[in-house]
C-alpha cells in the first residue's frame, strides 16, 4: 500500500494536480471575479463623471447659442443703425455714423461671456468688413490679429453658402461654431471658439489627461486604444463633442477593499513563476534532455547517452529505456553502416576508373596513325609538317590528361578538331572537304572531352579511301534547353542492322570486331554524364553516306 502511494506522488499528473489545487485555482477564481466587478464598477463611475462634465459643458454652449439668437433678433428689431448700415445705401454722414455705432455696440458685447467669442460682418457692395474677438486660448495679440484676417477671408469666400444655422467651420487652425445671417448682400454673424471650450473643460477636469474633440453630428469617431469616452450632441447646432480619458484613471476610484483585492491578485499572479519553475523542473527539463539526446543521435553521435539524474519515476524509466535502445541500435547498425559507406566509395572509384578507361579506349588507332605519319615525315625530312604534327599531338595529349573538370566547353574541342583535320590533310591531300556550321552559342556548351572528335576520327578510319573524294559536314547549334551536334559524310554508308543497333543502344562487339568500340564508348559516356536526356542517333544508307546526331542538355555545368 505504501509503495502505491509513493508511485502516485512521483507521477507527473499527481504533482501537477496537487500544485494547481493547493496554490492557484481557488484563490485566483475568487480574486478574478472580485477584481473584475471592481474594475467594471470603477469604469461605470468614471464614464458617468465624464458624461456629467460633457453634458454641462454642452448645455452651457447651447445656452450661449440661444442667447446669441435672442441678441441678433433684438439687434435686427430695435437698432436703427443696423438697418441703415445693412441697407448699404449712400455713403453719407448717416451711413458712417451707423457703421460706427454698430461696431461700438458689437465691441461692447464681445467681452460678454454669456454671448459669442466674436462678431463679424461683410458688406458685399462696398467690400466693407469687420471682425472682433475676445481672448483666444494660447493666442497673443499678433496671432489674434492674423486670426481676424483669416475670418474675414473665410467670410468673403463662404457668405451665402449655407451657414444660416449654427455649424462647425475650420478657420485657420481653429475650429468654430459659426452662424452667418444675411440681409440682401450684407452678411453678419457670430462665432464660438471650440478651443476655448475644450481648454475650459480640461482645466475643470479631475482626470490626469482629458482629450476633447469636436465634429459634426453623425460623423464617425475614432476611439484611441486604452481610453474611455463619452459623446454629447448639441441641441442648438450640428456639433457633437467627444471626451476621452485614459482607462487607468478609473482605477483611482477604487475603494480600499477593491485595492486590497487587486494586491491579492498580484500576489497570486506572482505564484505563476513558481508553477512554471516547478513544471520546468518536473516536466520540461527531462523532456529537454530526451530531445537533446535525439538531436545528438540524429547528428551522428551514436555514442551519446542521457545522463542519469534524479527525476520523476516515468522519466527515469524513459531515460533508461532510451539508453538501452541506443546501445542496441549502435551494435546492430554500425557494422552495416561502415560496409555501406565502403561499398559506395568503391562504386564511385569504379565509375571514375571506368570513365577514364572509356576516354582512353577510344583513341589508340588514331595515335598509331599519327606516329606512323610522323615517321613518314621524318624519312623525307619534312620538318615543317613534323612541327605541325608535334604541336597538334601536344595539344591532343594536354586535352586528354588535363585534370579538374570532366566537362569542357566545346570551343576547346572544336579548335582541336580543326587542327586534326589540318594534320589529316597532310596524310590525305585533296581526298576530302569539310564544311563547318557552328553557332557561337554552341561553342560555350560543356561536353565530355573528345566526344565529337571521336566521330571525326571514325570518318578517316572507315570512310576515307582512294577512289572518291569525301565531303564532311560538322554542324552545331542550340535551342532553348539543348545543344545539337551533327557529323555527316557522303561515304559508303553503314549496314542497316548496325545503324539499328546503334539507335537502340545495342553493341554486339563479338561480331563487329573493334568497329563498334569507339561509338559504343561514346554512347556510354553520353549516358554517364546526361542519363536519358543525352541522345545518340544515326541515319545511314549504303552508297549515300552517314549522319550522326548528338543531343545534349544545356544546363549541365562544367
Amino acid at each position: 500500500m505504501k509503495i502505491e502511494k509513493i508511485k502516485i506522488w512521483n507521477s507527473i499528473t499527481g504533482k501537477l494536480v496537487w500544485i494547481l489545487i493547493l496554490l492557484i485555482l481557488p484563490f485566483n477564481l475568487i480574486a478574478i471575479v472580485t477584481v473584475g466587478q471592481s474594475l467594471w464598477s470603477a469604469r461605470i463611475q468614471t464614464e458617468q463623471s465624464m458624461e456629467s462634465m460633457s453634458n454641462l459643458a454642452m448645455q452651457q454652449l447651447d445656452n450661449r447659442i440661444e442667447a446669441m439668437n435672442e441678441f441678433f433678433y433684438s439687434m435686427v428689431e430695435d437698432r436703427e443703425d443696423f438697418h441703415i448700415f445693412a441697407a448699404q445705401g449712400e455713403r453719407d454722414g448717416a451711413y458712417y455714423r451707423a457703421e460706427t455705432k454698430l461696431a461700438r455696440y458689437l465691441n461692447s458685447n464681445a467681452g460678454n461671456k454669456a454671448l459669442a467669442d466674436g462678431f463679424f460682418w461683410y458688406g458685399k457692395k462696398y467690400e466693407e468688413t469687420y471682425a472682433s474677438l475676445t481672448a483666444l486660448e494660447g493666442k497673443n495679440e499678433m496671432e489674434m490679429l492674423r486670426q481676424k484676417e483669416k475670418i474675414i477671408e473665410w467670410l468673403k469666400e463662404n457668405a451665402g453658402v449655407g451657414y444660416g444655422n449654427w455649424s462647425i467651420a475650420n478657420i485657420g487652425e481653429i475650429k468654430w461654431v459659426i452662424k452667418i445671417c444675411a440681409v440682401d448682400d450684407f452678411y453678419y454673424g457670430a462665432l464660438f471658439s471650440l478651443e476655448n471650450l475644450a481648454a475650459e473643460i480640461e482645466r475643470n477636469s479631475s482626470f490626469s489627461e482629458t482629450d476633447v474633440r469636436f465634429s459634426r453630428r453623425q460623423e464617425s469617431i475614432e476611439v484611441p486604444e486604452q481610453t474611455l469616452y463619452v459623446n454629447t450632441v448639441s441641441q442648438k447646432s450640428d456639433l457633437q463633442m467627444s471626451m476621452f480619458v485614459p482607462r487607468k484613471d478609473s482605477y483611482s476610484r477604487l475603494s480600499l477593499l477593491q485595492i486590497l483585492c487587486l494586491v491579492l491578485v498580484g500576489l497570486y499572479l506572482l505564484l505563476i513563476p513558481v508553477l512554471v519553475l516547478a513544471m520546468h523542473r518536473i516536466v520540461l527539463s527531462p523532456l529537454k534532455r530526451i530531445r537533446n539526446a535525439m538531436e545528438h543521435l540524429e547528428s551522428g553521435e551514436q555514442s551519446y547517452r542521457i545522463p542519469r539524474q534524479k527525476s520523476s519515476e516515468e522519466f527515469e524509466v524513459i531515460d533508461s529505456t532510451f539508453n538501452s535502445m541506443a546501445d542496441r541500435i549502435q551494435e546492430l547498425k554500425i557494422e552495416n553502416y561502415e560496409k555501406e559507406l565502403e561499398s559506395q566509395r568503391m562504386q564511385l572509384e569504379k565509375r571514375k576508373m571506368e570513365l577514364k578507361n572509356l576516354q582512353l579506349q577510344i583513341r589508340p588507332h588514331f595515335l598509331l596513325n599519327m606516329f606512323n605519319l610522323l615517321y613518314s615525315f621524318a624519312q623525307i625530312e619534312n620538318y615543317q609538317n613534323i612541327q605541325k604534327l608535334a604541336l597538334y599531338l601536344s595539344d591532343y595529349f594536354r586535352h586528354i590528361f588535363q585534370s579538374g573538370k570532366d566537362l569542357q566547353p566545346f570551343e576547346r574541342e572544336f579548335v582541336l578538331i580543326q587542327k586534326y583535320l589540318e594534320v589529316s590533310a597532310m596524310r590525305y591531300p585533296n581526298w576530302y572537304e569539310v564544311v563547318y556550321e557552328v553557332e557561337p552559342e554552341a561553342l560555350e556548351v560543356p561536353v565530355p572531352p573528345l566526344l565529337i572528335h571521336n566521330f571525326i576520327e571514325n570518318i578517316f578510319k572507315h570512310v576515307i579511301n582512294y577512289d572518291q573524294k569525301v565531303h564532311i559536314r560538322l554542324e552545331a547549334y542550340t535551342s532553348e534547353d539543348e545543344a545539337v551536334f551533327i557529323i555527316a559524310d557522303d561515304g559508303p554508308g553503314m549496314d542497316p542492322e548496325m545503324a539499328d543497333n546503334i539507335n537502340n543502344g545495342v553493341f554486339p562487339e563479338e561480331n563487329q570486331g573493334r568497329v563498334h568500340v569507339g561509338i559504343a564508348n561514346s554512347y556510354r559516356r553520353i549516358r554517364y554524364f546526361y542519363g536519358e536526356r543525352g541522345k545518340l542517333t544515326v541515319e545511314s544508307e549504303l552508297g549515300e553516306g552517314t549522319c550522326f546526331t548528338i543531343v545534349l542538355p544545356k544546363e549541365e555545368e562544367m
